[in-house]
């Protein structure tokens, strides 16, 4: 089962802002270098620019949720992560992300670790398309599994004996998302 996200609300400005960054780009590769020069693109800011445009318009289509059988598989732009039922805590949250401390955070594809400051998580990974209004999902930490390094997943305790990671999602209908995830094993609270 295939989950909707839910649809940033980006203003008019902050897009024409942010697509004015590669469309800029690619003027200034025609400009000559001294005045007098005949006008030949600069071809590494082209490709700069192309890069950067086709990240704007692939990364927030490529964030799915999928309800698996054995978990919840999250789809992003360079991976996937598969979340088990087992152990898994669900709750809404009204908390928003706040500081980036490291991942992507582009209009409608928010990804890795970010500051969170509510429900008393510290820190979440973002797999998300809006700052705010989401699910919180924490993950027991496997201690017989390799470490990840914390920048990439931070953990944080809820208690001195289970450890979670804890994950912030933005599905379109939060309850419904909670209610099949209930259904499948997961502890929600309410």
């Amino acid at each position: 089962m295939t989950v909707a996200l839910a649809s940033p609300s980006t203003s008019g400005w902050m897009q024409a802002i942010l697509w004015g960054i590669p469309i800029a780009m690619a003027a200034m590769a025609f400009v000559p270098d001294p005045p007098e020069a005949p006008t030949v693109p600069h071809w590494g800011l082209l490709v700069v620019a192309a890069l950067i445009a086709a990240l704007f318009q692939l990364a927030p289509h490529r964030l799915r949720y999928r309800l698996t059988p054995t978990g919840l598989e999250i789809n992003r732009l360079l991976g996937t992560t598969l979340l088990p039922y087992a152990g898994m805590q669900a709750r809404e949250t009204a908390g928003s992300l706040g500081v980036r401390t490291f991942g992507t955070g582009l209009p409608g594809y928010l990804t890795g670790a970010f500051s969170f400051g509510s429900d008393g998580v510290r820190s979440v990974t973002a797999l998300a398309s809006v700052m705010s209004g989401g699910v919180l999902l924490g993950v027991p930490v496997n201690h017989e599994a390799p470490a990840r390094p914390s920048f990439i997943l931070p953990s944080r305790p809820t208690s001195v004996a289970e450890p979670f990671q804890w994950y912030f999602l933005t599905p379109a209908d939060p309850q419904q998302f909670l209610d099949e995830l209930a259904r499948r094993g997961a502890v929600v609270a309410q």
